[in-house]
């Protein structure tokens, strides 16, 4: 059984959110057991909205005189407000990737890969089956030769497809064998 997809934004461990926040990982874990913090139901932990929470739950009162770089109210503000930013462009391009995807414009890439395999077989073999096919066009002194170099011709032509092939955008990997 394969493992569900992580959803944009979030972190499977503590290390992970720790790692995306650029805090220790002592003090992530030490917020875990602090009233308030978020959980996803699936157990992951959404990047944002513990941002959310740590901004909501910091205590102003044990900032030094002299204060923390970065922690000012205003700085969090800030923050915050690019968070925010960055979430709304984050779902405005998932809501037109949906609308892509539902419209037909986005490809699947499994489904690219499928087609350009199938069609690179559908001519591999068209061009594989021609010369014994047409054979009886040649004169019988020249016909070996000439077929001989047909299927040379005919190789090359398919390697430089299946490279060409293996070349295209958004379809990594190799969709088709050169030999």
């Amino acid at each position: 059984m394969s493992e569900p997809e992580l959803r944009l934004g979030c972190c499977k461990t503590l290390k992970d959110l720790a790692r995306a926040s650029g805090i220790s990982y002592t003090s992530v874990r030490g917020w875990q057991h602090k009233p308030g913090f978020p959980v996803e139901e699936d157990g992951t932990f959404n990047i944002w909205a513990v941002c959310e929470w740590r901004c909501q739950s910091f205590n102003f009162n044990n900032v030094p005189a002299g204060g923390v770089a970065g922690t000012e109210p205003s700085e969090l503000k800030r923050r915050k407000l690019e968070a925010d930013t960055a979430i709304a462009e984050i779902e405005q391009k998932l809501k037109q990737q949906k609308f892509d995807s539902e419209s037909g414009k986005l490809v699947d890439r499994i489904a690219a890969r499928r087609w350009i395999a199938t069609s690179y077989a559908t001519i591999r073999h068209r061009l594989e089956s021609a010369p014994s096919e047409h054979a009886s066009c040649f004169p019988e002194s020249v016909r070996s030769d000439l077929i001989e170099q047909w299927k040379r011709i005919n190789r090359n032509i398919l390697r430089q497809l299946a490279n060409y092939m293996n070349q295209t955008p958004g379809v990594e990997g190799e969709v088709v064998s050169v030999d």
